[in-house]
């Protein structure tokens, strides 16, 4: 495979003794494998001259801060913004936004790893192979949940890969595999991922079991704490087992923010989400909603 041509770097730069300066820079959600798929490509077509940056919550703070530090600077080229979305005022020419979140109008059936590859190839940036195409439809059909749909494990494999590995680890592995176009999973890899599985499950029933169940106009919605890492599980783990609420909402343990999740297909969550301030990412099926903590909800959950 190649990589896109980074001759244009200005070797100066590259001797400086002090913090690197590179040709581009890509935040990304560094907590699933969606922005972790887009780290990966970023690697893929920029080699070293990528700088990737892991945004924390609240997001849009501290990118446009990052931005206005670096506005008069002649490097890096372009910034990419994927799996995230800190605003449409952001975007520029140099400023480059791939987020899929019902905010840009962008396909339901794209993920921000399918965005920012198709970019990417159509800008003659990286060359496509078939174990990228592969790499990148998996994440797709994960991140959609369309992995359900169709009955295929695959892509399954790769979150529980990436919640057993980790970050750094995750990145390393597929960078491996994608660059020197070797089999996406390994026996081994396989047994890791069900090992993971019956992890999950357990750590999901705990919280669950911990969890209480309030009365919200009319509807049961259950009220639980969950580390970000395990959001989704745990919100999957009620929806497909036998859900005893229509709603979920999930105070992050580990950062300020809040989840709204419906439990039942016929119940918008948006109901509940907007009567506590939740207004991030809202989904188009209307199943899931985000927000951050405000007085309302600690009251809720007795804080």
């Amino acid at each position: 495979m190649t990589r896109a041509d980074n001759s244009h770097k200005n070797t100066s730069q590259e001797r400086l003794p002090c913090s690197r300066r590179h040709g581009y820079v890509l935040f990304t959600d560094g907590t699933d494998i969606d922005g972790i798929g887009c780290a990966i490509l970023a690697k893929l077509a920029f080699g070293d001259d990528v700088n990737i940056i892991y945004p924390k919550y609240p997001i849009r703070p501290g990118i446009k801060k990052f931005l206005a530090d670096h506005k008069h600077e002649w490097y890096p080229h372009t910034y990419f913004i994927t799996d995230l979305w800190p605003g449409n005022d952001i975007a520029s020419e140099r400023v480059k936004i791939f987020d899929h979140h019902g905010h840009t109008g962008s396909d339901p059936h794209d993920c921000g790893t399918s965005s920012f590859y198709n970019y990417l190839v159509g800008d003659n940036k990286l060359q496509p192979t078939k174990i990228i195409n592969s790499f990148v439809e998996l994440t797709r059909l994960f991140d959609t949940f369309e992995w359900r749909e169709h009955n295929h494990d695959a892509p399954y494999r790769l979150h529980l890969l990436f919640k057993a590995w980790g970050r750094e680890r995750y990145i390393k592995v597929f960078l491996g595999k994608l660059l020197n176009n070797l089999e996406l999973f390994l026996p081994e890899d396989l047994a890791t991922a069900d090992v993971q599985q019956k992890k999950i499950t357990k750590i999901c029933k705990e919280i669950a079991d911990a969890s209480k169940i309030v009365t919200i106009d009319g509807r049961q919605v259950m009220l639980t704490e969950c580390p970000l890492m395990y959001r989704n599980e745990l919100r999957d783990y009620l929806f497909y087992g036998t859900p005893s609420a229509d709603a979920l909402i999930i105070l992050i343990s580990d950062t300020s923010l809040v989840l709204y999740r419906s439990l039942k297909n016929d119940y918008d969550i948006s109901i509940i989400s907007q009567r506590f301030g939740g207004s991030l990412h809202p989904s188009r099926d209307g199943l899931r909603a985000d927000g951050y903590p405000n007085a309302d909800i600690f009251t809720l959950f007795g804080k």
